[in-house]
């Protein structure tokens, strides 16, 4: 009954934002795009993961989230960071989504490490830059091996 309630209201929503654009209002161009439909609906993933506290379902909504409000922000903010970075930062905020909602230590670790990675692999620090350019492949391998070694 809840689930029906919130896609119905997801539907609505949706529904208004493209009526609002084909009438050609000029902010439903920002907020009727399939990025913003898309961080919408990965929204209410998210209210639906945390209501029914599952731990899956929190990973991929907060991967959708992340995602599309990224490549919403590239086609509407000036000056939004385009660079490989973000990618880390996104996938770290997940987990520590799962981390907040779960008590799951693991994935706050994982999220942690992700975040700072994605951190340090920012241009603006051109000494941790240039030197994570060649070695964040080892991060990956040792988050790896923690992942399958580490009892959940």
């Amino acid at each position: 009954m809840i689930r029906a309630n919130v896609v119905g209201i997801l539907l609505i929503v949706v529904g208004l934002l493209l009526l609002l654009r084909k009438i050609d209002l000029p902010i439903a161009e920002r907020f009727g795009s399939w990025e913003f439909i898309l961080f919408l609906t990965g929204a209410v993933m998210l209210l639906i993961a945390h209501f029914r506290s599952n731990r899956t379902l929190m990973l991929w909504a907060g991967l959708l989230t992340g995602l599309s409000l990224h490549m919403w922000g590239q086609a509407n903010v000036d000056g939004w960071p385009d660079h490989w970075f973000f990618l880390f930062i996104i996938v770290g905020a997940s987990f520590l989504l799962v981390f907040a909602s779960q008590k799951d230590r693991r994935s706050g670790i994982i999220g942690i490490l992700l975040i700072l990675t994605g951190i340090a692999a920012w241009p603006g620090l051109p000494g941790v830059a240039g030197s994570l350019n060649n070695y964040w492949p080892v991060l990956l391998v040792v988050l790896g091996i923690f992942l399958i070694t580490k009892k959940a």
